[in-house]
């Protein structure tokens, strides 16, 4: 349920460079987007700092500063020696940059001073010039005595057809529910075609591949709770608040918790028992969700914010176009069942 792209807690070093990212002719594929990123990190971290400097869209930001920086980087974290996942991805039209579309490139990575992964975030446009820069710590992974469950329920993916993960794994890297005890292991699935999840100019959720699928009940059960008259959000908006939900109780002291669907689109009543593949409503953008999206997590209590988080195993699917008996789907991985 956490933002799909939300900047993390400890921040150390942040350099914020405004202008406008005008769309300026058709979308960049989602290929180059990682390119300019690639592109972008060699710059920084190979100290060709005047070539980087000449593509800040903030001219009053000083070479100076950018070299001051690139050393403090240096001193605190050593030299980026491993990259774990790099997350090229594309946002909506926003006011803030003219209407143009928001490249970005996200890169996890190890560093030779550094006991955790860093953070490198660059934001920019079509041209590849930069409005966004950022190196941070990333949080800490929730304690948890369930590393080696296995999940007692039979589980589908809860939904059909093919989906992209956009957050997914056991370590921070990889998913950043991890810093949650309840969502530890949590889920996040939207729709992409061609590296994008939404067509148009994606200011409205109809225009987001996912908003309005079918999800369906990833296992049997007994519904616990159901919230469904929250409204989604509009395009910018991303409320602290928990969005339209179903929980259901597996009879097993397994619980899984599906958010953000859709207002009015739950079709299932507490009380009632559903089975594997049952439709449960329709995929929404309410609640703390950035963009339309199924969050997915298993947790051992009915009670949202409550107890721990469970690994969940999924039987029988497709993870980028090979078979899985069971798994865990992972961060940027195409899933299908």
């Amino acid at each position: 349920m956490r933002s799909l792209f939300s900047t993390c807690l400890q921040i150390v070093f942040v350099i914020v460079a405004c202008g406008s990212s005008g769309n300026g002719g058709q979308r960049l594929p989602i290929d180059e987007v990682r390119t300019i990123g690639v592109q972008l990190c060699d710059l920084f971290y190979g100290d060709e700092l005047d070539l980087l400097h000449d593509r800040f869209a903030d001219r009053n930001y000083s070479i100076d500063k950018l070299s001051e920086f690139r050393e403090r980087v240096a001193d605190q974290f050593g030299k980026e020696i491993e990259i774990l996942v790099e997350i090229p991805h594309v946002v909506a039209f926003t006011e803030s940059n003219n209407g143009g579309l928001v490249y970005g490139y996200v890169r996890h990575s190890r560093f030779s001073k550094a006991d955790h992964p860093v953070r490198t975030i660059f934001g920019f446009d079509r041209q590849g010039e930069i409005y966004r820069f950022e190196v941070t710590t990333l949080e800490y992974e929730a304690a948890t005595e369930y590393s080696n469950y296995q999940t007692k329920t039979k589980l589908r993916l809860p939904f059909d057809g093919e989906w992209f993960v956009a957050w997914g794994g056991r370590t921070i890297e990889l998913n950043q529910h991890a810093v949650a005890s309840d969502q530890r292991f949590a889920y996040d699935f939207l729709i992409k075609r061609d590296g994008y999840s939404f067509k148009s100019d994606g200011l409205d959720n109809e225009n987001y591949y996912c908003f309005n699928q079918e999800i369906l009940a990833p296992g049997g059960g007994w519904i616990v709770e159901v919230v469904n008259d929250i409204p989604d959000n509009r395009h910018g908006e991303t409320p602290q608040i928990h969005g339209n939900r179903v929980i259901i109780d597996h009879h097993n002291g397994e619980y899984s918790v599906l958010s953000h669907f859709k207002r009015g689109s739950i079709v299932v009543e507490v009380g009632s028992e559903v089975v594997s593949g049952q439709l449960l409503g329709y995929c929404g953008n309410s609640g703390h969700s950035s963009e339309p999206h199924l969050h997915y997590h298993l947790q051992d209590t009915p009670v949202i914010e409550k107890g721990n988080g469970l690994p969940a195993q999924f039987e029988l699917y497709e993870a980028n176009g090979r078979e899985v008996r069971k798994g865990e789907p992972l961060i940027m991985q195409t899933v299908r069942h």
